[in-house]
């Protein structure tokens, strides 16, 4: 009961307790209008297979309209075949790290505006948004780090690489601060309301399992969320397209050439919720039983 801080708190928990005080986002539909005639001419040959021409949105597409992001639950690709036929369909071989999609084929359709065939592609998207920040470090400083966020926190995905001209190598995350895998380098994570602090423990410096520079891909939320959509206009939608483990991504390169490409939505932006305060996170610590909720374990 004497406890007034996060990490007094952290060594109490248990691995439910975890689960509660995470932050979960809404989503939304959002709406591409690309022109037909600018991906036949525009699309890139596959390198294995030139009959067929691709474009694809790569799996960090991030949409800003007014004071929300909204990211892919999964990137898309638009496949132009010999004949001129067009498909569209979510990579379902990449990891859905943001949330499983609803529908697995995408509906898109066919229309004309001002005398122009476009395509409108319907994509299931989250209201999360993505920064990301690399860290020097060395086996002499070890790693903690805090880190300020200015929503609310998601998920954090972490990487390392032992020199710059190497890849990024995806290290584990973990909210246990007691259990470590010996075998697999993992970040440590405790989070408060607007704070992450992540560090490496020194065991994994010791073994050689930590490069030269950690990266930090941080994803917030604003959780609990009902916000339409309807009233932004097409001007008001921003499209970001970078993904962070495929910079030289050719078949996504092309998208800022792309005349016509717009983004639109008459859904709204609903669900997500919001982790438990401190407040709230303490009493069910304390009143935790293992026979029953609501006992004090102790008095």
């Amino acid at each position: 009961p004497a406890i007034d801080n996060w990490e007094g708190l952290f060594l109490h928990m248990q691995d439910e307790d975890y689960n509660v005080m995470t932050n979960q986002p809404g989503g939304a539909t959002i709406n591409f209008m690309l022109s037909v005639d600018e991906i036949k001419r525009k699309a890139i040959p596959l390198d294995d297979n030139p009959d067929v021409k691709v474009i694809e949105f790569p799996a960090h597409t991030q949409v800003l309209v007014g004071e929300y992001s909204l990211m892919f639950k999964l990137p898309f690709t638009i496949r132009v075949n010999k004949y001129g036929n067009i498909s569209i369909k979510y990579d379902l071989q990449k990891e859905a790290f943001l949330g499983k999609i609803r529908n697995a084929v995408i509906n898109y359709q066919y229309m004309r505006i001002d005398g122009i065939d476009i395509i409108r592609v319907p994509v299931e998207c989250v209201q999360v948004a993505l920064s990301s920040q690399v860290i020097a470090v060395s086996p002499t400083t070890g790693f903690k780090q805090r880190i300020v966020i200015k929503d609310k926190f998601y998920k954090l995905k972490a990487y390392t690489r032992f020199d710059n001209n190497s890849e990024w190598v995806e290290i584990d995350t973990t909210r246990r601060l007691r259990v470590l895998n010996k075998n697999r380098t993992t970040l440590q994570i405790q989070t408060t309301e607007n704070e992450l602090i992540v560090s490496i423990p020194s065991f994994y410096f010791n073994n050689r399992m930590i490069g030269n520079s950690i990266r930090l891909d941080i994803y917030t939320t604003h959780g609990a969320i009902e916000h339409p959509l309807i009233n932004y206009n097409d001007g008001a939608y921003q499209i970001k397209y970078f993904d962070y483990n495929n910079k030289n991504n050719q078949y996504a390169g092309l998208l800022g050439s792309l005349n016509i490409l717009k983004a639109n939505s008459a859904d709204t932006i609903t669900g997500g919720s919001n982790a438990l305060s401190f407040d709230e996170m303490k009493r069910r610590v304390v009143n935790r039983s293992t026979i029953t909720e609501g006992i004090p374990i102790t008095e």
